[in-house]
């Protein structure tokens, strides 16, 4: 089986890499243990300036996996996964070294609070990140969405080209 995140180095900065394509990087149990993970080799080592958040594939993250929530035992197990959840975004905006969210596709649900608890933000499409909330504060208009979103995003394909 392979990681649920990936961790490595180029220079100074860490590149932390959501790896589960196949179910658009979405959060269980295995992807929230290696994000904290790989979160405390940041903080621990001096060497490290900065890290880039990413997902492999299509997207960035599509939030919580459904399927693997339904297999959760009882509501109690399930907040505390959620809470765990939450726990990672926390993190992110406490750490001391900037922590740059690279989003290259779908970005929905919790992946949208990763995405926004990063220092910097750097988007391929801004059409592809959704938030329950705002599309409920905007009446489901998901055209309007990009336009609420923080000034700290900045379209990718107007900035920098990524090279694989």
């Amino acid at each position: 089986m392979e990681d649920a995140v990936l961790f490595s180095l180029k220079g100074q900065v860490a590149i932390i890499t959501m790896n589960r394509p196949h179910s658009l990087n979405s959060m269980n149990e295995a992807l929230i243990d290696g994000l904290h993970e790989a979160l405390t080799k940041v903080e621990k080592d001096p060497a490290i300036k900065c890290a880039v958040l990413t997902g492999n594939g299509k997207a960035f993250c599509a939030g919580g996996d459904l399927p693997f929530l339904e297999t959760l035992a009882d509501t109690a197990v399930k907040k505390a996964f959620i809470t765990k959840v939450g726990q990672v975004a926390k993190r992110i905006t406490t750490i001391e070294k900037p922590i740059i969210a690279m989003v290259n596709g779908v970005t929905a649900g919790a992946g949208v609070n990763l995405m926004l608890a990063c220092d910097l933000i750097y988007a391929v499409d801004t059409e592809n990140i959704a938030s329950q909330k705002l599309a409920e504060r905007l009446g489901g208009v998901k055209k309007e969405t990009k336009n609420t979103l923080p000034e700290n995003i900045i379209k990718l394909s107007a900035f920098i080209k990524l090279k694989s």
